[in-house]
Parts: structure tokens; C-alpha cells; sequence
């Protein structure tokens, strides 16, 4: 595969996954990286914020640190996908945010996508007042682990421009042999 047909990630999502690692302990970060592959260990090891990386590290580190806080099942994406929502907002975006509503803020993020990913067009539906439908289109970084903590990503986010009962949902995904990665938010 050459670097043209494979996504990168920005290091900020390495960095706030080290971070929510080591809230279990410094410990816990050194079990996770010793679960990688030595290449792999020293890209997620050295990563920086501005700098670019291949997602298959990236997919790689999340399943390490699945099996590492949980039990290699999917769960421990959850909360992982929430603080990264919180992590990578800073203090000038969350005063921001109170003043979007949660269709705008899909909006948003989809232009802010580039900043995270090197591939993936969004297309975004709002289906109601209640209700989007956001559509990533050649994205190289789907995978079993990306996807599920991107579903808590977006689901933390609706909550933090104030919208309650938030269902987020991943029906359609290229890792499950998908066109394209289809997510759904409802709200209340």
C-alpha cells in the first residue's frame, strides 16, 4: 500500500488518547504501548500534535488500548471517544459551542474534518429539527476501533452544545463493508 492510498490522522488524537490512557496510570500508557508493534510503538510513542500519521497506527493504538482498559470488545471506545471530544475542544471553542445548536455543530464539524483527517468528503442531512444524518465519503480510515469512538465523539459533542438525549449511531461503515461511513444523531 503506498502512503497515496492510506488515510492519516493529525497527532492530536494520539496525544488525547495518551492522555485519557494515563488517567488509569502511567502504568497503564506503558502496557498499551508495549502491545504494539515496535514501528507502530514509536509513531504512537513520538506523535505531536501538528504532525501527520498513518490511521492504521492510530487504528492499532485504539485496539491495544481496548485490550489494555477493557476487554478487547469495543467497550472501553466509549469513554475514550467522549473525553477525546472534550480534549480536543478547547476553552475557546466550548464557549463557542453554547451558541450552536446541534444542527450547526455538525455542520461545523464538518468543516473542521481536514484539520483531523487527509481523506473523506462530508455530506450532511438535517432530517427535522431533531434529527441529521452526516455521510463521510473516501474516507481511508475507517475501521472496527476509529468508528465506534467516533460515534461517542459526535454523541459527547451534541452534548456539549446543550442537546439532551442524544442517540448517536453508526448504521452504514466501510469497515463493515459499506459504501461510505453513515452516522445518525437524534436529539431532544
Amino acid at each position: 500500500m503506498t502512503s497515496a492510498s492510506i488515510g492519516h490522522i493529525k497527532g492530536v488524537s494520539f496525544l488525547s488518547a495518551k492522555r485519557y490512557v494515563e488517567q488509569s496510570g502511567q502504568r497503564r500508557w506503558e502496557e498499551v504501548m508495549a502491545a504494539l508493534p515496535a514501528d507502530e510503538r514509536s509513531v504512537a510513542g513520538e506523535a505531536v500534535v501538528v504532525g501527520w500519521y498513518p490511521v492504521g497506527v492510530y487504528s492499532s493504538l485504539l485496539r491495544a488500548i481496548d485490550r489494555t482498559l477493557g476487554q478487547g470488545n469495543g467497550a472501553a471506545l466509549v469513554p475514550l471517544g467522549r473525553f477525546q471530544a472534550e480534549h480536543d475542544l478547547n476553552l475557546f471553542y466550548r464557549l463557542v459551542l453554547r451558541f450552536w445548536s446541534p444542527a450547526i455543530l455538525i455542520e461545523k464539524t464538518a468543516e473542521m474534518w481536514g484539520r483531523y483527517h487527509d481523506t473523506g468528503v462530508w455530506d450532511v442531512k438535517r432530517e427535522g429539527d431533531h434529527r441529521v444524518t452526516a455521510t463521510v465519503s473516501q474516507w481511508l480510515g475507517a475501521s472496527d476501533v476509529v468508528c465506534p469512538s467516533t460515534v461517542a465523539y459526535i454523541g459527547r459533542l451534541f452534548e456539549l452544545v446543550g442537546a439532551k438525549g442524544v442517540q448517536a449511531h453508526h448504521p452504514e461503515c466501510v469497515a463493515r463493508g459499506g459504501r461510505r461511513c453513515t452516522w445518525t444523531v437524534d436529539w431532544k
